[in-house]
């Protein structure tokens, strides 16, 4: 299983085993398949900002198989077909690699890993 695509907010460092995530902190993680977005944006498209095109349905964030709490799920503006979910890394998780995966309705992603500490 490889790194998720997963940094801490607003810096472009990933949560991983140089870098480890805390429990309270909120990650920026990228992916695809989150389904559709108000406004709605054509495949291909670039995605509109501000404000951003957020999902119409909210996924669920697993962080260690712990649900995260979601604080922002759309598409990233200037990308086609990027997603990005913000998601609080939930406490009470173990040091080490932690498993990610997000979901919608019975959909689910592959699984990545972060680095938590």
């Amino acid at each position: 299983i490889s790194q998720a695509a997963a940094f801490h907010t607003n810096t472009g460092v990933p949560a991983d085993q140089a870098h480890p995530a805390a429990a309270g902190e909120v990650l920026e993680i990228y992916g695809t398949g989150l389904g559709q977005t108000a406004p709605f944006v054509a495949a291909g498209i670039a995605a509109p900002g501000p404000p951003p095109a957020r999902t119409v349905t909210t996924p669920e964030v697993l962080i260690g198989n712990i649900s995260a709490q979601v604080t922002f799920a759309g598409l990233t503006p200037g990308f086609a077909g990027l997603y990005q979910v913000n998601a609080v890394v939930p406490a009470g998780l173990r040091p080490g690699q932690q498993l990610v995966q997000w979901r919608v309705g019975a959909t689910s992603s592959n699984f990545g890993t972060i680095a938590v500490k």
